[in-house]
Order: structure tokens, then sequence, then C-alpha cells
């Protein structure tokens, strides 16, 4: 009986030790490369649930569906990697083709200001252009042309046709923007509205002095810590970065205090186009910015907090615009020269699609968020664009008098298509450089980006996903105790 009893005791700690072991031997991951998959059959520790809620319906049968856009999901790895690679097997539904979501991109979260690295997934604007036009695919590169004039893909890029007919999609296409008539400004001058939250313009310099001068407050709504940091970039380059500690103040009383304030002054920079972002959170407002640069165009959004100038006019080149707000207040009609975006409602995106080529946008209260895919400025004399068109939701290729498009893009496999001739489940994958991304608890986060897929646009329309599945890979065993060892 004692004998037995010892045996019992050994097995029970062999079998505590063995499951230790495997734990341990999973949170080494020794291999280096590790795998894991959420078929929406039972929760997954590693791959987090979609959500928000109301944005996502109930997983049934293995499956969820997505009917409003973004929608996100966290990562937990057991151990740092350096690359992950993301395969969703989805399906979309609409029973109106002429309204499916044209766009769909998954996005790893960079840093704390919510900014996105975004990947394509599926692009139905270049699937069906490539049905029209001359297509030359190189490995992950696609080119499109609507008369034929290039025999390669490197050719191309050789010798580009003028810049105003390319539009690209996920590729950054070298060149060199000038404003062949630029003048500047001699005077400082002070724009006309506050700004929250974070944001990203680009100035045009050419023999004369970088002159930013920025004043902040703190709303002091919520309890987290406020730093602000400026960053001065050309292209890749960063050229100047200044930053501006939290005033100490963590409390959400509602009662507005003065930040502070960064100056930038830099001389002698080359001709050229210069990226000015802000990093500071939703907390923070830019109640003033004075500058001697005589353009000034800010990057895909703008939250207008307040202004002396209501109603205040602003420019954008965007092809489309999204609305939205928190403050009850703020609800109005924005009017444009393409009719009125009704922003009705708060915590809700209202979208327009623009008809000109340069909109002329009227906004009547403050606590607005403005956003598009272009440039947004507060006059005519203010606005450039040095990006070279992009294809967004709302693109359209006559409308843009674009004659090329060159790409990043590997459309998605279809797989198990039904004997009906139905949309059978599409697999598409995206490949990320975890390296330098956010990681909040352990957690990376990420994003389903479908724009244009809304709650209640009356359009019967969703995505459904029946598969996330992540293959991580980072150093093994022995490369980590050599980099040690080294």
């Amino acid at each position: 009986m004692k004998i037995s009893f010892k045996i019992f005791r050994i097995a029970v700690w062999l079998v505590l030790a063995l499951v230790a072991g495997w734990l341990s031997w999973q949170k080494i991951v020794p291999g280096g490369k590790i795998s894991y998959t959420y078929d929406f059959t039972r929760d997954n520790y590693f791959i987090g649930k979609l959500s928000p809620s109301e944005r996502v319906r109930p997983p049934e049968n293995g499956t969820q569906v997505i009917t409003g856009d973004p929608v996100y999901f966290s990562l937990t790895p057991p151990r740092r990697f350096e690359k992950a690679r993301l395969i969703i097997k989805y399906k979309i539904e609409s029973k109106d083709k002429n309204h499916a979501p044209p766009i769909i991109e998954a996005g790893i979260l960079k840093d704390q200001f919510w900014h996105y690295d975004l990947k394509p997934i599926e692009n139905s604007i270049i699937s069906g252009l490539a049905k029209k036009w001359s297509s030359i695919t190189e490995n992950d590169l696609i080119l499109l042309q609507k008369e034929i004039k290039y025999k390669s893909v490197d050719e191309f890029l050789k010798n580009l046709p003028p810049l105003n007919q390319i539009a690209t999609y996920n590729y950054n296409l070298n060149h060199v923007f000038r404003l062949q008539s630029y003048k500047p400004e001699k005077q400082t001058r002070a724009l006309p509205a506050s700004i929250r939250g974070p944001y990203g313009f680009y100035v045009y310099i050419n023999n004369e002095e970088l002159n930013l001068n920025f004043d902040f407050l703190d709303l002091n709504k919520n309890l987290s810590a406020d730093p602000i940091k400026v960053r001065v970039m050309k292209g890749s380059k960063l050229i100047m970065e200044k930053e501006l500690a939290d005033d100490g103040d963590r409390s959400d009383s509602g009662k507005i205090g003065y930040q502070g304030k960064i100056n930038i002054k830099q001389p002698g920079l080359a001709e050229g186009v210069y990226n000015v972002e802000v990093l500071a959170n939703d907390d923070i407002v830019t109640s003033k910015i004075a500058t001697a640069q005589s353009k000034i165009s800010f990057i895909k959004k703008i939250w207008i907090y307040d202004s002396k100038n209501f109603p205040l006019r602003i420019l954008t080149d965007n092809d489309g615009i999204s609305a939205q707000t928190s403050n009850p207040s703020s609800i109005q009609g924005i009017e444009t020269n393409s009719g009125s975006l009704e922003l009705k409602e708060t915590y809700k995106q209202f979208d327009k699609k623009l008809t000109a080529s340069l909109t002329d946008l009227t906004l009547k209260k403050g606590d607005t968020l403005l956003s598009g895919d272009g440039m947004f400025a507060f006059s005519s004399d203010e606005l450039f664009d040095p990006e070279i068109k992009k294809i967004t939701q709302y693109f359209d290729a006559g409308k843009n008098n674009t004659e090329y498009i060159i790409a990043r893009y590997i459309e998605p496999e279809q797989k198990d298509a039904p004997a009906d001739g139905q949309t059978g489940w599409m697999t598409a994958a995206a490949d990320f450089d975890i390296t330098g991304a956010y990681r909040e608890n352990g957690k990376f986060n990420f994003m389903l980006s479908i724009p244009g897929l809304k709650i209640d646009d009356g359009i019967d329309d969703s995505v459904i996903v029946k598969e996330i599945h992540v293959d991580l890979e980072g150093k093994n065993l022995w490369e980590k105790i050599s980099s040690i060892l080294r």
C-alpha cells in the first residue's frame, strides 16, 4: 500500500513536471516560430475577441459577422518576436454589389497615438480595373495602364509619366516635389482655429527659416499623463524633435489649464516638403499655431476645437470626407460645394463623397473631427498636396484623369467556392514587422479597416470572418543565447 502511494506521488510529480516543462517550452518557443488560430468556436487566450461589440454580431457556427468599421483584436504573444504574418479567412456579403465595401485592410498599432501600419487584404477597385486595363504583375507589384506604354514595372519606375496621371496603393513612389512659383511669406500669422489631439501637416521651404510656434492647453478630461512631442521630418529623415512634459495635473476635473509652448526655428533647410507631426492625446488642444510658412496643409485629418472665425472656411482636395463629434452642441450641417454633410448625432461618423477636385467646406461649430485621405487647409493659398494620388474607397479614375496605377498588392485567394457560383471563402495574408510596434500589457493591437461599412446606412452588407491565424517568427533559442553571450 505504501509502495503504491509512493508510485502515485511520483506519477503526480512527474505529470506536474511535464506540464510545467511543456508550459515553459511554449513560453520560450525554442524554435523561434509559433502559430495561433482563432476560429470563433471558443475563446482564444492569444488572439482576443473582435470589438467593439456594437460593430459585430456574436460568434455563431464558427464565424463572426462584422457590420461596422473599424474593428479591433489583440494579440498576446508569449515572448518577443520580430515578424507577424496575419492570415484572414473571410467573405464579403452584400445584396447590392455596387455598395459592397471596396477595400479591406489590416493594421497593427504603431504608437499610443492611434497610428496604424495598414496592409491590404482586398481591394476590389484594383481588381476591377485590372480586368479593364492592361496589367503587369511582378512579384507583389502590379502596374495598371489605361493605354499600354510600358512593357515592365521597372521601365515605368525609371521613366515616370507626369505625376498627376499616376495613382498608388500601398506603395511609396519616390519623387521630388517642387512648387515652381513658390514665394516665401515674410510675416508671421496665426492660423484661424485651435486644433485638438494629434495631427500632422506639410510645409514647404525655399530660402527661408522654418518658423513654427505652438501654444497648448490641457482639457483635463482624462486621468492619464499628457506629454507632447513635435517632430519635423523630411521624408524618413528626422530633422528636429522637441518635447513638452506633462504639467503634473492628472485629474479629470475638466478645468482647462495652460500646458506650455513649443517653438521651432531652423534656418538653412534645403528646398522641399517637410512633415510636421504633433504627437499628443485627445486631452491636448493646440490653442495657437503661428507660422511664417505660406504653405501649410493638414494631412488626412483635422480636429477643429474652436475658432473666433465661425463660420470657418476649410479647403480640401479629398475625394470624400468623414465628420464626427462627441459634443452634442457641435451637431450641425457642414456645407460643401458637393451638397451638405449632416452631422446628426454624437459618436457617429458621417461620410460624403465629393465631386469637385477642390472642395470648400463651411464649418459652423467647433469640436468637430474632419478626416479623409487628402489634405485640409484654411485657404486656397495655403493648400498644396505633395503626395501622389492614392486609391481610397472614393477613388474615381475618370474624375482624377488617372492613366496609371502602381500598387503593392496580391489578390486574395478564393477557396471552397460553392457550385452555385456564389462567392466562397477568401484567404488573404498581411506581413508586419512588429519590432517597433506599440505593446501595452504584453498585447499588440490589430485593426480590421473596412471603410464604407456602416451599421445603419440602410445597405445590407457585412464581412463574415471565419478564421484569424497568426504566424510569429523571431530568434530561436540558440540565437537568443548567442546574442546574450555577445
